[in-house]
């Protein structure tokens, strides 16, 4: 582990009978080739459950649909006394939350083709530090720096809007939430309660969650949009009590 990040080395070892030396010693990196070969698998697991994930996802959408529109007329069209509404409207909230769920596997399971251009990060946090403090008016919610990549404006915003909300759920809509910006890279902070190291890998695989309504789905999304634009995203050490994710990009051509 050197500066933080895990490295991988060959080493071989041939004895030698000679004057001057009792060995020969080759290192060899193969940090990039290790790298390289888990992102094929990767991508090749993510593939098949992408293509299961649309499958299912597809066949609950026009159920729920159903389902959902019936509920709401016999909702509607009982009293407002009535014992039973409440209930109805649990139900309800039940089928939005299931729908919910299909969209965002829908999303997983969708192809992404970025449309690359030269992506200012504070334009791309202005959208969605709009967003963020409609729903969590009380958030302290602040953005340092300044960069720009070679990216897709649309995915970018929608993992900064990911990662953003996550930290802001994190610290119950009331705590701190700071984002750096430097060249070709993002660092999202927050003062919640932080993951534990176990679950750093964790977090990106498909349905992994901790809280009890998530889809485990959102991490793994913006590993998948990050990649396609040849970038990454990692869970790291920040510079607040809680958890911080650093997504990388390319800079833009000179």
């Amino acid at each position: 582990r050197i500066e933080g990040k895990d490295r991988h080395f060959r080493v071989s070892v041939v004895p030698l009978d000679h004057a001057q030396a009792r060995a020969l010693v080759h290192v060899e990196e193969l940090t990039e080739a290790i790298a390289n070969e888990a992102r094929l698998i990767r991508a090749e697991s993510l593939a098949h459950l992408g293509a299961l994930s649309a499958a299912v996802a597809h066949e609950l959408r026009n159920p729920l649909a159903g389902i959902s529109g019936a509920i709401q007329v016999i909702s509607r069209s009982m009293p407002p006394e009535d014992r039973r509404k409440p209930i109805m409207e649990k139900v309800e909230q039940q089928v939005r939350r299931l729908d919910d769920l299909v969209t965002d596997l829908l999303d997983f399971a969708r192809p992404v083709a970025p449309k690359f251009s030269r992506v200012e990060f504070t334009d791309a946090m202005r959208s969605v530090a709009d967003v963020v403090t409609r729903e969590h008016p009380s958030l302290k919610l602040r953005f340092n720096g300044a960069g720009r990549a070679f990216a897709d404006a649309n995915m970018l915003q929608q993992i900064l809007l990911n990662l953003v909300l996550n930290a802001a759920q994190a610290t119950g809509g009331e705590g701190e939430v700071v984002v750096e910006m430097t060249e070709g890279a993002i660092v999202v902070n927050d003062n919640g309660p932080g993951i534990p190291e176990a679950n750093f890998e964790k977090v990106f695989q498909p349905f992994f969650t901790t809280r009890s309504r998530g889809t485990g789905l959102g991490l793994a999304i913006c590993r998948k949009l990050a990649g396609a634009m040849n970038g990454e995203i990692a869970l790291v050490r920040g510079r607040l009590k809680g958890a911080a994710f650093r997504v990388e990009l390319p800079l833009p051509p000179t």
